[in-house]
């Protein structure tokens, strides 16, 4: 199962390069993609999703699996920093590795496919959450690494995105039963568009950006994420042995999805080391289709 849904994020990553092979659309299009992912389909979807979402203990796990594996590794890397076990550039660079994750592009579409709509709907809601917390890790460790103090003004321009907004609104509904089921529904048909959009303009992206020095000098970055993520969460689920099975391969697998392209937007901002943070996004996205065969293995 898990090796038929990461086949279907292989060729979708294919058919979006393969549209660039062709010219069949140009860099400048991948832009207009990422404008209705971010503009209509994503917003829909987390609506839909947060709307229909059953608040029960299962969810507070699943928020605490998600967000404390990447605080453990915050603060590990962070403690070695200030016991000058790692210099500054490595230290934002390892950070910036595991804090921003392609939960909405790539989650998404890995879960939809692999755990139908169980899978959809916990994506979904880790998603909200994560990219939330991601952006403003990201623009933190940016800021710190440039001292250019944009950040501030990006952050607010985050909390005021259809994306943000709406997924807002739909947790709320959910929680003070608004009966807003119509909405929720045309949303869903809207939303579920976003899976396969996303991964197609990851394709699209890779064949742009990609070479081989790029993916070597990320190497290093990428591995640590792929390796550190599955491990600090594995460590944080043995605090909660009763946990029900399902939810605990979601959790896992869920380490293993790769970063962000946001980041590569941010390093863009910044003018810091794009080189490197565009050949991690590149390189995690290929190390995935392997680490998220060996976890399902695993767990």
């Amino acid at each position: 199962m898990v090796i038929n849904s990461l086949a279907i994020i292989l060729f979708l990553i294919v058919a979006g390069a393969v549209s660039r092979k062709l010219s069949i659309f140009k860099s400048e299009d991948n832009k207009v993609f990422n404008s209705y992912l971010y503009y209509f389909a994503l917003p829909a979807l987390f609506f839909s999703e947060l709307f229909r979402l059953e608040m029960d203990s299962s969810t507070f796990v699943l928020m605490l699996g998600s967000v404390l594996p990447i605080l453990l590794i915050l603060c590990v890397l962070l403690m070695l920093k200030l016991l000058r076990l790692l210099s500054k550039e490595v230290f934002i660079l390892l950070s910036l590795s595991v804090a921003f994750g392609s939960y909405a592009f790539f989650g998404i579409t890995f879960f939809d496919s692999y755990m139908g709509e169980q899978g959809l709907r916990w994506a979904t809601f880790t998603a909200s959450s994560l990219g939330l917390m991601g952006v403003i890790l990201s623009l933190l460790l940016f800021e710190y690494a440039t001292q250019k103090h944009v950040g501030m003004n990006a952050f607010l321009k985050v909390l005021t995105t259809p994306l943000f907004i709406v997924s807002v609104i739909g947790f709320a509904s959910n929680l003070l039963g608004i009966p807003l089921y119509a909405l929720a529904d045309a949303f869903y048909i809207l939303g579920k568009t976003a899976p396969g959009v996303a991964i197609f303009s990851l394709g699209m992206f890779i064949y742009d950006h990609y070479s081989l020095q790029v993916a070597f000098r990320a190497l290093p970055l990428s591995l640590f994420r792929m390796i550190v993520l599955p491990l600090s969460t594995f460590s944080v689920l043995l605090f909660f042995p009763a946990i029900m099975n399902q939810l605990r391969i979601f959790l896992m697998l869920q380490s293993g999805i790769p970063a962000a392209i946001g980041l590569y937007v941010f390093s863009l901002r910044y003018n810091y080391k794009t080189v490197e943070i565009t050949g991690m996004v590149i390189t995690t996205s290929f190390l995935s289709l392997v680490s998220l065969g060996v976890l399902s293995i695993l767990f």
